[in-house]
């Protein structure tokens, strides 16, 4: 994220490659029994159209580059997201917690 303050060409194939990694982990996710609740967090971390994750990357391509201010504000926010999916995983979180 830190190199959002970069031109997004720059970096695409970097995106490029996190974006089907964490493809992979939200398939994976699908793929355990009882695991809707951590499905959902993935769907939600990597939407285009969300302040997470995949809305950081598209913003980031649409305007070229970011400031360090919404950088350093989006990570914490991104953090959260996936220490949630890690605690939904490691059972530290309960499913009725996050919903």
């Amino acid at each position: 994220m830190d190199n959002a303050v970069e031109p997004f060409e720059a970096h695409q194939d970097e995106v490029l490659e996190l974006k089907k990694q964490l493809d992979i982990a939200h398939e994976y996710a699908k793929g355990r029994p009882k695991n809707e609740i951590t499905t959902r967090q993935w769907a939600i971390l990597t939407d285009s159209s969300r302040n997470l994750l995949g809305g950081f990357l598209k913003r980031w391509k649409d305007s070229n580059t970011l400031s360090r201010t919404f950088i350093r504000e989006s990570k914490g926010l991104i953090s959260d997201g996936f220490d949630t999916i890690i605690g939904l995983e490691s059972g530290k979180i309960k499913p009725s917690d996050v919903e």
